[in-house]
């Protein structure tokens, strides 16, 4: 049997952690399994470590620092590699994930080495109890959306993308979530690994840039699916959260710019970022008066 490295990131969030690998052994994978803790600030580490020692199929190991998705993710599988030399395939896999069949990891691989132009594989996302169809893949952004879907005072609806069926059920597609995805060790060390100069955001988009350089296409395995519990809470943002979000997304659109766009769509970027700066402070003087008004009833 292929051996294949499973990579889970974790950063604060140990609970969703521990579900998802306990989930990995109820399904006796004969894989390896590596928590990758992304420097968290909590004791996220010594849980993990305290919980898993024991464990000869699962390591928990510590990044030196927190240098978001690619990076963290990077740190764990050059980890492997050098560990394990012999390892051709690399599962990443949020914690937030559940795979409920071990089979959907080999019937992945299994698709991944048939067909040579193909890459990386995800399967179909069942996402808070629905299947996904916007999210389990999109296109990429062309020269007017890269800045557009930066807007935050005007969002775009995001179009249902056409999912053609091929052999084998698999489906050729621009991009694929980061969420859970198999990707070939080859492809990944052709491209230079994920891509670390963003830190969240855009780095599908940016895998999928980069291997369509070297000719190779991503896809979906359409007989096989997994369960992302991705259920955003509600959050009272503070000025500063708006401004730092803001800028991360914005940074890592200024990145694919200048690698992948003309020059004339980063000038438009710039523009619809300053927009965004306005609105925010507006909304955040907004948000203030009506606090007020509702106190005072």
């Amino acid at each position: 049997m292929e051996k294949i490295a499973i990579i889970v990131l974790n950063y604060n969030n140990f609970n969703e952690t521990i579900k998802c690998v306990d989930n990995l052994l109820k399904l006796k994978l004969k894989h390896y399994i590596l928590i990758v803790d992304n420097m968290s600030t909590n004791e996220s580490y010594q849980i993990l470590m305290e919980r898993y020692r024991n464990e000869n199929e699962i390591e928990v190991i510590k990044s030196d620092k927190n240098g978001g998705y690619s990076y963290g993710n990077n740190y764990g599988i050059k980890y492997m590699i050098k560990k394990y030399p012999q390892i051709h395939f690399f599962c990443i896999m949020n914690p937030d994930v559940i795979i409920t069949y071990c089979s959907i990891i080999d019937n992945i691989v299994k698709k991944l080495k048939e067909n040579n132009n193909i890459a990386a594989m995800s399967a179909v996302m069942i996402l808070n109890g629905y299947a996904n169809y916007d999210k389990m893949c999109w296109d990429l952004p062309d020269n007017k959306s890269i800045y557009k879907d930066h807007r935050i005072y005007c969002k775009r609806k995001a179009k249902a993308k056409k999912i053609l069926v091929e052999n084998d059920l698999i489906s050729k597609v621009p991009v694929i979530p980061g969420s859970f995805f198999i990707i070939k060790r080859e492809e990944l060390e052709k491209i230079g690994f994920l891509d670390e100069n963003v830190f969240l955001y855009n780095e599908e988009n940016i895998l999928s840039w980069k291997l369509l350089k070297i000719n190779k296409k991503v896809a979906l395995s359409l007989n096989d699916y997994y369960e992302h519990n991705h259920i955003q809470t509600k959050k009272d943002y503070t000025l500063k959260d708006r401004l730092k979000l803001n800028q991360i997304g914005f940074e890592s659109r200024v990145y694919l710019c200048e690698n992948f766009y003309p020059k004339s769509c980063l000038k438009k970027l710039k523009i619809v970022n300053k927009l965004n700066i306005i609105y925010i402070y507006i909304l955040n003087i907004y948000t203030k008066i009506k606090k007020r008004r509702n106190n005072g009833k």
